[in-house]
């Protein structure tokens, strides 16, 4: 027997012995005062056990209250004065135990009733609960799923494990992953159950399901396909179904041979699936579109004979062509995106000036700047570029264009020193054009006022033409001097110093000097011309020639002991307009010559103390 009934039978065994013992008391208590002769009798205690055996036992209480009846008439049979009104009390017990009995079996009834609704409603409750467990141990593994249709590159196997998916977490035996192709529904994958015969391929404008959920983009749930119009299933023995749009991709479908097969809440779940492989669908083709677009954009870039860069505003580089890197003079441009786009500045406050001019205007600017390559040569750049602002208006990054203008830059600066120049020599040739104009015109106008002094004057005018033919010369000569030098020869400096100086009279010592490379004839006219300044200017009677050789130059030092130069004349010694004689370019002349050779000349001196020019020319 079971637990409960046990209970059950043990609680009624001990509630007829309470009754037993109330109805022997009210019987013993009942005889007690009849033996005494006790005319009234305490008939309300007989309503305890009538009153229990009715709540306890429904209407079977009557029974007790008939027995204690009985026993009231019994025995109170000779008292006729009290037995009209024991009958009376008697009648009393039946009606009470009655109706009390009734009441009882009611409540009794409605317990059931309600202890019966009580586990009905707790079976619910518990097949819901295991329900939502159910759901929410799904929604836990599509969640998974969904972090590794995440993780993965390939459309192909995101359709397999959106089926795979739907077959062991969903429990749908029979699923297709449909993707349309132009206007067909291609089939990509479908569950192990799912027979061949079962997935044909259709077109978007034939109907059916399919082409109904692709069109409209909603869901449907079929409880019956022969009951739905546009329901052409690939197989008569499908009874029912879901269809389900994957964004523009195509349509996922699950079908079963059974009627009302599915739910409300597998067609839920079954969004939820669709949902993750819409979204790992349109990652994969937004990255495949993407990478696209930047083998195109790199193709385009990497062909350019500019360099074109792009930055994050703290100067990362994210991306540059090999014109950049070779324009910086990196080996590579992973060698060049190691560094910040600072580093290349001359000077990185331009860098952030540049910024700051590019935010403000929101426009693309071009901007003229020096920058350092990577072995440390200064070179001018153009760079062309904006930056591209988030919605908080902070730098996303900056595109640019930057374009090697050294060359250019060389060109403009040696226009403006060769417009100088030219200003400079004109003025100097129309100075002193004008005064032997002047002495011819003054020459000749004597010569027609004072005719004795005619040849004399004419000669005087003879002399002063052929000074004017020898300065035109001159100029032509400055003019074209280190314009163009001849080929490029090994010189021996000592043997040429000992010819230069077989020239003068004056002392001239040198030491042992190095070999270069150059025009020997117009280097030769260098020294002649430094030489010759020293004599005529400085009034030097010594000179000491010295060199000293480098890595990648030669430094010739010409040193003499004459009166110098005045401190304030010194920036201007190489100026063609500087000259105490009007006609002296010998030094203009020789700083053409060093810088055609890419060397350069410069000058110490202090008054009394003499001269010393320094000459450096690349080996």
């Amino acid at each position: 027997m079971p637990q409960n009934e046990l209970k059950k039978a043990s609680s009624e065994e001990d509630k007829l012995k309470i009754i037993a013992i109330a109805v022997t008391l009210c019987v013993a208590i009942t005889l007690y005062f009849r033996i005494i002769e006790v005319e009234e009798v305490y008939t309300h205690l007989f309503y305890i056990p009538i009153g229990l055996a009715s709540f306890w036992f429904g209407k079977k209480g009557f029974f007790v209250a008939l027995i204690l009846s009985l026993v009231l008439l019994l025995t109170h049979l000779t008292m006729d004065q009290l037995f009209l009104n024991n009958v009376m009390r008697a009648f009393m017990f039946c009606i009470v135990g009655f109706a009390v009995g009734i009441l009882s079996e009611e409540r009794n009834k409605a317990e059931n009733e309600l202890k019966k609704y009580s586990e009905r409603l707790e079976e619910k409750v518990e097949g819901r609960t295991r329900g939502l467990k159910e759901s929410k141990n799904k929604i836990e593994q599509l969640h998974k799923v969904a972090v590794q249709m995440e993780s993965t590159q390939l459309e192909e196997e995101v359709y397999q494990l959106t089926v795979d998916a739907a077959e062991k977490i969903l429990e749908f035996d029979m699923c297709t992953l449909d993707v349309v192709e132009g206007n067909q529904f291609v089939v990509k994958a479908t569950s192990s159950e799912l027979p061949l015969k079962g997935t044909v391929s259709s077109s978007v404008d034939e109907g059916g399901m399919a082409a109904k959920t692709y069109r409209t983009g909603k869901s449907y749930l079929t409880k019956d396909l022969r009951k739905e119009k546009e329901a052409r299933p690939s197989l008569d023995e499908y009874r029912s179904g879901i269809s389900i749009p994957i964004g523009k991709f195509g349509v996922f479908q699950a079908v079963s041979t059974e009627v009302d097969a599915f739910d409300q809440e597998d067609l839920e779940l079954g969004e939820l699936l669709i949902s993750h492989t819409t979204e790992a669908l349109k990652r994969i083709r937004s990255e495949k579109a993407l990478q696209e677009s930047e083998e195109k954009y790199r193709s385009l870039t990497n062909q350019l004979p500019v360099g074109v860069y792009r930055t994050t505003g703290d100067g990362k580089f994210l991306h540059a062509n090999p014109a950049l890197a070779a324009i910086l003079e990196f080996e590579s441009v992973e060698d060049l995106m190691k560094i910040s786009a600072s580093d290349v500045y001359n000077d990185p406050r331009e860098r952030i000036n540049q910024i700051r001019q590019w935010k403000t205007t929101k426009e693309i600017i071009s901007n003229e700047l020096k920058f350092r390559t990577k072995k440390g040569r200064e070179i001018w750049i153009r760079d062309t570029g904006r930056v591209i602002l988030d919605e908080n208006g902070e730098i996303s990054y900056i595109d640019g264009v930057i374009e090697d203008i050294t060359d250019r830059k060389k060109v403009e600066e040696l226009l403006k020193k060769q417009r100088e120049e030219l200003s400079a020599f004109a003025h100097t040739v129309s100075h002193d054009l004008k005064n032997y104009i002047g002495i011819i015109r003054n020459s000749a106008q004597f010569s027609l006022l004072k005719k004795e002094y005619a040849e004399k004057n004419n000669q005087r005018i003879i002399d002063i033409t052929k000074k004017m033919e020898n300065f035109v010369n001159r100029q032509l000569e400055l003019a074209d001097a280190g314009k163009t030098i001849g080929e490029l020869e090994e010189i021996d400096l000592n043997k040429m110093i000992d010819k230069v100086r077989e020239t003068y009279s004056i002392e001239i010592h040198r030491g042992e000097l190095s070999m270069i490379k150059g025009d020997s004839l117009k280097l030769k006219e260098v020294f002649h011309n430094l030489i010759d300044n020293a004599i005529k200017h400085g009034k030097a009677d010594k000179i000491e020639i010295s060199s000293i050789k480098k890595k990648n130059s030669c430094i010739i030092y010409v040193k003499d002991n004459g009166k110098g130069i005045p401190e304030e004349d010194i920036d201007k010694i190489f100026d063609m307009r500087y000259s105490k004689t009007g006609t002296g370019f010998g030094l203009t002349i020789a700083k053409k010559i060093i810088e055609a050779h890419d060397g350069s000349i410069s000058v110490k001196s202090k008054e009394g103390e003499g001269t010393a020019f320094e000459i450096v020319l690349p080996i």
